[in-house]
């Protein structure tokens, strides 16, 4: 005698095994579990939706989005599957279509923390501010421990009021700070730079610091960063890509002047540049995009040498593979820009072989008072890479030798082949610098360029929010009132005092580099 299969109810059981599994890294096995469940039952969206949230653990998204997709397929509301599709889309970059399928999430787990988190971040990225900020106060409000949503949000608020938004906020931070020594690590220092913000806008400077060196002290605690080998580094490029070698394999290079690069230290203004370009109708901003570094990650020399060993040993044919292989890994956009943005900020350190592969392609380098830019950098926690921002000493090493790159770049490369943007002079003069900018880039003026703010680009960087306002000079001389507090690291960055309250250029001592 037969009896009848519960099929569903079979599938259930292999889903709860593949959790156990799951819950233990024990990745394959819960994979097998979660496609054996589907086979069994393939309308059982939640056996899809664990299968995609196991494969995107195991680093392959492109089936976790196919089980994704199928789920829905199979539920099409379902928010699980909605919001693991969302999110495979908006970390690969597709953050239009992230942005729908987040939504749907959203519609579907309205009390699900992170899931609204998420969708702030995109609407974030995509400039709609105000979405943004209802959906990371609705996900604060449901959980202040989701990630980064109570930082984003005081990034993202101006902290001196006294709303109801603001006191609910900073009373999070303090009741979190009440128990930093007990939070996990990256939350503590999320409160850290939370309350230095908020502090900040109230005005008390010593307070702000004062978190501030916290969590930045537990911050660079988490880094293995080698300085003096990334600065070795530096000095080894200059050393290598000098005039001989650069005259050597002069007009070697391909013609193509289709990337734009455009590079300066962090918050220098780099990305109001690039929102600045690729607001023209023929530029695509493909923002910081690591198609160089990874090609050179990836390239080695004779006996396996690494970049920029292998540099010396380079020859006219290497210019042409080693461009073509960049243009075939840039990021394109639609039909008819024929232009693309670079604005990955290391690839200062690849000029010289930026301009050996690429000679026509044109490089903007933006600069920023140095102490506001110093100060910036300390003051933010960046997302990624930039481990040299959270120690004074090592700040101020990393921008003497960024300085003195900079300076070999300029004495071995023609002249004019580096437009060199003053951020103070961009926002003193918006069309002036964005006419120069964008002839330097061999554009026809369009008067778009003067309307960047409303451009619906995805911008990643810490800047997202800046850039979708008009020109404003507010940041200009932000680190006046932390002079006290700064006047080491100035010192050690080579800076005279200034006397003038004024904006300008602060002189560097003549016997520092």
């Amino acid at each position: 005698m037969t009896y009848p299969v519960n099929r569903q109810a079979l599938a259930q059981s292999h889903i709860e095994e593949g959790l156990k599994h799951f819950d233990a890294r024990a990745l394959d096995q819960a994979r097998l579990c979660f496609e054996t469940a589907a086979a069994l039952c393939p309308t059982l969206a939640d056996a899809y939706y664990h299968l995609a949230r196991t494969q995107v653990l195991s680093n392959d998204h492109p089936s976790a989005e196919r089980a994704a997709l199928a789920g829905l397929q199979a539920e099409p509301r379902h928010a699980g599957c909605a919001h693991v599709l969302g999110l495979i889309m908006s970390e690969g970059d597709r953050l239009s279509e992230g942005l729908v399928w987040l939504k749907v999430a959203a519609e579907g787990a309205p009390q699900h923390a992170q899931v609204l988190r998420d969708l702030g971040v995109v609407e974030l990225f995509l400039g709609d501010i105000e979405s943004a900020r209802q959906h990371l106060m609705a996900a604060v409000k449901l959980d202040a421990h989701s990630h980064e949503v109570l930082f984003n949000l005081v990034r993202i608020t101006d902290m001196s009021g006294d709303t109801e938004d603001v006191r609910l906020l900073m009373e999070g931070m303090l009741r979190l700070s009440e128990t930093i020594d007990t939070l996990p690590p990256a939350l503590a220092i999320q409160v850290c730079y939370g309350l230095a913000k908020a502090y900040e806008d109230h005005g008390d400077a010593d307070e702000a610091f004062a978190w501030l060196q916290r969590g930045c002290a537990a911050q660079r605690s988490l880094s293995d960063y080698d300085s003096a080998g990334h600065i070795a580094r530096l000095k080894r490029t200059a050393e290598i890509f000098d005039t001989p070698l650069l005259e050597r394999l002069a007009g070697q290079g391909l013609a193509s002047d289709r990337p734009i690069f455009i590079m300066g230290l962090p918050r220098s203004g780099t990305t109001l540049v690039e929102q600045i370009v690729s607001a023209h109708p023929d530029v695509y901003g493909a923002g910081e995009t690591p198609t160089l570094l990874n090609l050179l990650i990836a390239s080695t020399g004779a006996g396996g040498t690494l970049f920029p060993e292998w540099g010396a040993q380079m020859v006219g044919v290497d210019c042409k593979t080693i461009g073509q292989a960049y243009l075939n890994g840039l990021p394109s956009g639609p039909a008819g820009q024929t232009r693309t943005t670079d604005k990955r900020l290391e690839n200062s350190e690849f000029l010289g072989l930026i301009h050996l592969i690429l000679p026509n392609a044109p490089i903007i380098h933006v600069r920023r008072d140095p102490r506001d830019m110093a100060f910036s950098c300390y003051a933010l926690l960046f997302s990624d890479g930039q481990q040299w921002t959270y120690d004074l000493d090592e700040l101020a090493a990393h921008y003497r030798a960024q300085e003195a790159l900079m300076a070999h770049w300029k004495a071995v490369l023609p002249p004019g082949r580096i437009l060199e943007v003053s951020y103070e002079a961009l926002v003193a003069d918006v069309e002036t610098e964005a006419r120069r900018i964008v002839a330097h880039c061999g554009l026809a003026w369009d008067d778009a360029c003067l309307a960047f703010h409303r451009s619906r680009r995805p911008v990643r960087s810490a800047s997202a929010a800046q850039v979708r306002q008009p020109i404003y000079d507010t940041s200009i001389g932000r680190w006046r009132k932390f002079e006290k507090h700064l006047r080491p690291l100035f010192d050690a960055m080579g800076l005279e005092q200034e006397p003038s309250a004024g904006h300008r250029q602060p002189k560097r001592h003549p016997n520092k580099v």
